[in-house]
């Protein structure tokens, strides 16, 4: 997995549901997302519209990867919650400063991660 801010979260994941039909999870990052949408024949202005309503950015004649790039940046520094990362810093406590488990398998390995804690 990914450090990047790349990876949505789950009220993001309803509003893809909700918008597109398309049922994505939170170990998908955006650029998956934004490639399946385009294979199930959403066109890339419907595509790059939602990012960018979704995000509140504009940014005209750019290409989905610039777009997704300017979310990540957005999430990283702290200005939207919609995409986080990976794996999740855990400094001091790890002397590589990362958690055990990554996104993908937290909940299921890290007993206190539990969506009922």
């Amino acid at each position: 997995m990914y450090l990047y801010y790349i990876y949505i979260n789950t009220n993001f994941a309803k509003t893809i549901k909700k918008r597109f039909n398309y049922d994505a999870n939170t170990t998908q990052t955006l650029f998956e997302v934004c490639s399946d949408l385009l294979a199930l024949n959403y066109t890339e202005k419907e595509v790059k519209l939602f990012l960018q309503n979704s995000f509140n950015i504009l940014l005209n004649d750019a290409s989905i990867e610039d777009i997704i790039m300017k979310c990540e940046e957005l999430c990283r520094n702290g200005k939207c919650k919609k995409l986080g990362p990976g794996a999740m810093s855990n400094f001091p406590d790890r002397f590589d400063g990362f958690h055990t488990y990554n996104r993908c398998c937290r909940t299921k390995e890290d007993s206190g991660r539990s969506p009922e804690n």
